[in-house]
């Protein structure tokens, strides 16, 4: 947002991203990391394209867990080809080094249950260019869809978010994201044989493809290791480097059912640095651009909630929440919160708990009332706001955790169309708005909320320093 960036990027950054990230297959012991070993890449400008920013897919693949050995079985899909130059690279005889791998925490994990741990290590693949410092990489847990949102038919999703281990779902589900994302699903990035299109290669497998357009991610960035983004050096901008050249996350997967198939892709973002800055290549040699567009985090917190449901007949109240939004763009937020507005076009919420009142559990907050507070990092500001539940109409049938899906609208851009030099009109993309998602689950109380009791006279209304008074009669309301 506040500027337009590119999303494709130079030819030879993508040959070498393809040929050593996709065109990889697991060799060796999948269960954890392999010495990376140096690569000699001769970069060279090979096609018309000559943008200054961009989004690069860093790797797609299929993995498959056996849960009665936890033997990780990692499959590129070389089928993610760009165009026909690029394909070329990923013919035999082309040796591809593993830069992912997978350690699987068997002591934390159930797996009887479906229930598994693993660290995810991701390590950079431009040894020793560190022109090719990355931005904001997401690692993107791919599996098929069960719901639709509502304020977008095209949004298919999984049995998310899920509030604990053990949740019932009919396909996997990752239960400590980070965030959501529209990146890269096999479902909407078809095009075949061009520049960030989708082929089903030869060598790729033919038994699984996920079908959810939106799918959760972990943050891969120097210094974060658990807590993001509260662990973001905003400094830093969210830079994954080539010192030490590797970053690792820990996932929660909560399997459906065996056998535990899902796909994944990295993204990264990008944009061309500071010539001058040569060779070392700091996060200030990078331009502003180089940092995701729409919103890098959003966080959803109750705020003091007050719905309640009895019974079918007693029932009411508000969901009262607080969004943070985090927008490498939105500098100043801090001290300014309503800057945050110039890099936003809409904030939908949706959820089965509330109608509003046409018929639609879902709406856009920012044209009703909110309040706009500083936020945690000076690029974040909070949405304060609340949503009538109008159980009358809405899906409450009792006291529980209700979820809450938050999606935030970017304004420039607004599309997932490619930035690059003569426009992106020959390429496949999501007819849909560059968004952020997020989600939580509010609760329901079971208890009806009270107005704050009131005194309106005391009798005896005098007494004895020390005295015990009897029978003493308070008068007053909105007592329990």
């Amino acid at each position: 947002m506040g500027s337009t960036r590119n999303h494709v990027g130079i030819f030879a950054m993508l040959a070498i991203t393809i040929l050593i990230l996709i065109g990889c297959s697991g060799g060796g012991s999948p269960t954890a990391p392999d010495t990376m070993q140096p690569v000699n890449q001769n970069i060279t400008q090979g096609q018309n394209y000559h943008p200054d920013n961009e989004r690069a897919l860093w790797g797609f693949y299929r993995i498959e867990i056996d849960p009665s050995t936890l033997e990780v079985i990692i499959e590129p899909f070389r089928s993610a080809n760009f165009n026909a130059n690029v394909t070329r690279f990923l013919q035999p005889p082309a040796s591809p080094i593993n830069m992912l791998s997978i350690n699987i925490d068997s002591g934390a994990s159930d797996v009887p249950n479906g229930y598994l741990v693993l660290d995810l290590t991701i390590r950079h693949p431009f040894v020793g260019l560190n022109q090719f410092r990355g931005f904001d990489v997401r690692g993107i847990f791919m599996s098929n869809a069960s719901r639709v949102a509502g304020f977008d038919p095209t949004l298919e999703y999984a049995n998310w978010p899920a509030a604990s281990p053990g949740v019932a779902a009919t396909e996997p589900v990752l239960l400590n994201p980070d965030g959501y994302t529209r990146w890269w699903n096999p479902a909407e990035f078809t095009d075949y044989d061009i520049i960030f299109g989708y082929t089903h290669g030869h060598l790729a497998p033919s038994n699984f493809l996920a079908s959810a357009t939106l799918n959760p991610f972990m943050y891969f960035a120097d210094g974060v290791t658990d807590t993001f983004p509260q662990q973001i050096d905003t400094n830093e901008r969210g830079t994954f480097s080539l010192d030490p050249g590797f970053n690792t996350r820990r996932y929660e997967i909560q399997f459906a059912d065996t056998p535990w198939l899902y796909n994944y892709a990295i993204d990264a973002s990008w944009a061309k640095p500071d010539g001058a800055y040569a060779p070392d290549y700091p996060v200030e040699a990078f331009p502003p651009e180089a940092n995701t567009q729409e919103p890098y985090a959003l966080t959803l917190q109750d705020a003091g909630s007050t719905a309640y449901y009895i019974s079918d007949t007693v029932k009411g109240g508000d969901f009262i929440l607080d969004l943070e939004i985090y927008d490498w763009q939105a500098v100043g937020a801090s001290t300014t919160p309503s800057v945050i507005l110039d890099e936003i076009s809409a904030v939908w919420v949706e959820s089965p708990a509330f109608d509003d009142g046409f018929g639609n559990n879902y709406l856009n907050v920012i044209d009703g009332d909110y309040d706009l507070l500083p936020g945690s990092f000076d690029n974040s500001a909070i949405l304060h706001f609340a949503v009538n539940t109008n159980f009358d109409t809405g899906g409450i049938d009792g006291a529980d955790d209700y979820p809450v899906i938050v999606a935030v609208e970017s304004s420039d851009p607004d599309t997932y169309e490619p930035q690059i030099d003569g426009g992106g009109s020959m390429f496949a993309y999501p007819e849909a708005p560059l968004t952020a998602y997020t989600g939580a689950w509010i609760p329901v109380s079971g208890i009806s909320p009270q107005e704050a009791p009131v005194i309106l006279s005391i009798v005896p209304n005098e007494g004895a320093i020390d005295s015990i008074l009897t029978d003493v009669e308070v008068h007053g309301q909105f007592f329990m």
